[in-house]
């Protein structure tokens, strides 16, 4: 992990961000299936290149640079990890992507895989403040409806059931295309 993540630069004085606090999250709630932008309607996105460098499952990624290649071939690479479930490294992409590309059309996405590298781990806060970072900042982006969902879920994992509840049911009611899941999801955490 990255030792610490800085809260987000946004004001939090909206309700959904002063749901977030620096408190860890320990609720062992099962995740959401991940489905990558392929699954979501996007166009296919091509094997980068660079894919025999990524390490074997288990091989650590001391050392790795995974900040290398153009920014789609970085990008499919965090996407390639999180398909893979080496969440710390595809945590190490999206940032070096982030941080490199703060700018790139492909960000709000990188964003929502970073959240969702923290969110598997159960980082839960950090994982709402990436989450919470598309809502305040590319509220329009394809990665919206599920990313403040998913913001409603690592706050159910950080113990704010009612800030929970209440984010997952506001992303049902602005995002119609997710009211079934987020119905779902206030069914299994018995909002």
């Amino acid at each position: 992990p990255s030792g610490g993540t800085a809260p987000t630069s946004t004001a939090r004085n909206d309700a959904i961000g002063s749901a977030i606090q620096d408190a860890p999250g320990d609720d062992p709630n099962a995740p959401m299936n991940i489905r990558p932008p392929a699954a979501q309607g996007q166009a296919p996105a091509q094997a980068p290149a660079a894919t025999a460098a990524i390490p074997p499952r288990g091989g650590g990624s001391s050392g790795v640079s995974v900040g290398t290649g153009n920014a789609r071939d970085q990008f499919d690479m965090g996407v390639g990890l999180m398909q893979r479930r080496d969440y710390e490294l595809a945590e190490q992409t999206f940032r070096d992507f982030l941080r490199s590309n703060p700018k790139d059309p492909l960000a709000a996405d990188a964003q929502y895989w970073l959240g969702e590298s923290l969110y598997q781990r159960r980082q839960y806060t950090d994982a709402a403040d990436s989450f919470y970072k598309i809502y305040v900042e590319a509220p329009q982006s394809s990665k919206a409806p599920e990313s403040m969902m998913k913001l409603g879920m690592s706050l159910n994992g950080m113990g704010k059931k009612e800030e929970a509840c209440a984010t997952i049911a506001e992303a049902g009611r602005k995002y119609s295309r997710i009211k079934a899941q987020t119905d779902r999801e206030l069914k299994r955490i018995a909002c």
